[in-house]
């Protein structure tokens, strides 16, 4: 009797469960599973991720990529978390069911107890968390009692007092299905599996039912029914109805029709070859089904990083128009006239960043009105962990109405940009990307306004990707009045990340970063190269540079290099 109490005690009810060869797991609100148990946590508001990391983690890469770790097909329904269901047997192999789960130590620090042995190394200090990278094995046990592990351990106090935090790998028979299964040389390593693990103690704002229960909704919003999903390696991409799309959330595009293609292009495109064919991009085999659009799926992760919901996918701008505001530092060229587009030709890198806040571009601007009423439209490829979790480049697209205060916001993350490209993923990573003094990889960008609809079109290589409506802008439903060429970046901590290619301007072909065949439309709907008279602007010269590569004619065009390493 006593042991089905405890067995109901351990197995909460399951919203959700999931049969695995080791054993069945329970989706269990995450509200209810056993950590509530404890007197001391009856109130607990769960935090749902760190305020911050230890600096120093943006160049580390602790991923399990060879691990077969994780719950397959997205795991656990939002809101709950996956715990493996415990048998009665498991409880019966127990010395009581009070000692269930625990270790038979006895004030263990640092000297071995009966029948335990360790090689171990340690740190006597004051420390606030750990980080270790291990290899993964399957050591031989000889009977069900042993067990063998790999771990880090925490420690403070002593003796009865003793404080400890543990996490690793181990193999043990407390898992095996019943006490009859003979215990083999491939014993299995448990779900405590870890190659990189951080542990971090501080204070930590911590996430209510009411906010849990306001990301679910608003993660609702965001991922509309799937037509059809496609697993990559770098996240779930939904095939979306094309008018299910974010864009007709907006209520300047509820009865908006889709434009498929624009009506015309700009005059003189016939003697140019903008494709990225060096580029692996768009989805294989054909892509969305048709009358879909690719979105990549938004994970509740990304939205708990966001300094607020309606913040989410938005720059942390005010005002922005040449001027550099805090943390954020600029190299490029300008041209003030009235243009209906430009084209650019940009080599992609992979730039260094130093922590998982900051962010490192390569873009254009078209821009247009007063700083507080600032329109401007934004295509280019960026490294941006705080957006994506990872730090590769990728595709991406922004807008704004109103000076970066209100509306607007990266890729497809709220209400705006329409897409039409059944295989291209706005957001996507660019790869593979330039290398020093190797091979350099180009891709190409032209935006323009359709002189019939007066949408904005994104031609990305040869494939239009898709438009930003007229109706979206004030100042821009008529033309740009500025344009720049450049690259930008974002830090808050005293180290600024690499611009470009991490190398200086002057270093030149195959080792900076360069935008070349710099074209602007003008009111007759034809490119021109920019003129000499365009202006540089680099605010922070010591850190990030600009130079101007003059008129070189066929491939290259009217071109500059930009960019830095930072480290300022």
């Amino acid at each position: 009797m006593e042991l089905k109490a405890q067995l109901k005690l351990l197995n909460k009810p399951a919203v959700k469960s999931i049969q695995t060869q080791h054993g069945d797991i329970d989706c269990v609100d995450m509200y209810k599973q056993p950590a509530f148990d404890h007197p001391l946590l009856k109130n607990h508001t769960i935090q749902m991720r760190p305020t911050s990391y230890p600096e120093g983690m943006g160049n580390q890469d602790p991923s399990n990529a060879n691990l077969e770790i994780g719950l397959k097909d997205d795991g656990c329904p939002l809101g709950t978390v996956p715990i493996r269901r415990t048998k009665i047997q498991e409880l019966m192999s127990a010395k009581s069911p009070s000692q269930f789960g625990r270790k038979n130590l006895k004030n263990k620090r640092l000297s071995s107890t009966v029948g335990h042995h360790h090689a171990i190394a340690m740190l006597f200090s004051q420390v606030y968390g750990t980080q270790a990278t291990m290899n993964v094995w399957s050591p031989q046990l000889q009977d069900q009692g042993q067990f063998s592990l790999a771990q880090l351990w925490l420690l403070n106090g002593h003796d009865d007092q003793l404080n400890s935090i543990e996490a690793g790998w181990h193999v043990i028979s407390i898992y095996l299905s019943s006490m009859s299964t003979p215990i083999s040389c491939n014993s299995r390593i448990s779900i405590l599996v870890l190659l990189a693990i951080s542990l971090v103690y501080g204070n930590a704002r911590s996430l209510s039912k009411e906010e849990h229960k306001e990301l679910k909704a608003h993660l609702k919003l965001l991922n509309k029914p799937a037509v059809k999903s496609i697993q990559t390696q770098y996240g779930d991409i939904d095939c979306v109805d094309m008018y299910k799309q974010p864009a007709f959330d907006h209520p300047l595009l509820k009865n908006h029709t889709i434009q498929m293609r624009p009506t015309s292009y700009p005059e003189w495109m016939g003697n140019q070859d903008p494709s990225n064919a060096n580029l692996e991009i768009g989805l294989k085999d054909g892509g969305c089904p048709l009358g879909t659009v690719p979105i990549p799926r938004t994970k509740i992760q990304e939205l708990m990083s966001a300094k607020s919901l309606s913040h989410f996918g938005r720059k942390n701008l005010e005002n922005r128009q040449l001027y550099s505001t805090t943390g954020h530092h600029y190299a490029f060229a300008s041209l003030y006239s009235q243009v209906y587009g430009t084209q650019v030709t940009m080599n992609v890198w992979s730039p260094q960043l130093q922590d998982q806040k900051q962010f490192s571009l390569a873009q254009l601007w078209l821009l247009s009105g007063p700083k507080d009423e600032l329109n401007s439209i934004e295509a280019g490829w960026h490294v941006f962990p705080g957006l994506y979790g990872d730090s590769v480049p990728r595709l991406f697209v922004y807008w704004t109405a109103d000076g970066y205060t209100n509306t607007g916001c990266y890729n497809l993350k709220c209400p705006g940009f329409v897409q039409v490209s059944r295989d291209i993923v706005v957001g996507s990573i660019i790869q593979p990307s330039s290398t020093y003094n190797g091979d350099q990889i180009e891709t190409t960008f032209l935006v323009f306004k359709d002189s019939s609809t007066g949408n904005w079109w994104l031609i990305y290589g040869n494939t239009q990707v898709g438009y930003w409506p007229k109706s979206l802008f004030t100042s821009l439903a008529d033309s740009a009045s500025l344009v720049e060429w450049g690259g930008e970046v974002y830090t808050q901590s005293t180290q600024n990340p690499q611009m470009g290619s991490g190398h200086f301007p002057d270093e030149g072909f195959k080792k900076a970063s360069y935008m070349k065949k710099l074209m602007f439309v003008d009111n007759t709907n034809t490119l021109r190269d920019i003129p000499s008279n365009s202006s540089l602007y680099q605010d922070l010269p010591q850190c990030y540079r600009v130079i101007d590569g003059g008129n070189l004619g066929g491939d290259w065009g009217r071109n500059i290099y930009f960019g830095g390493p930072g480290e300022c």
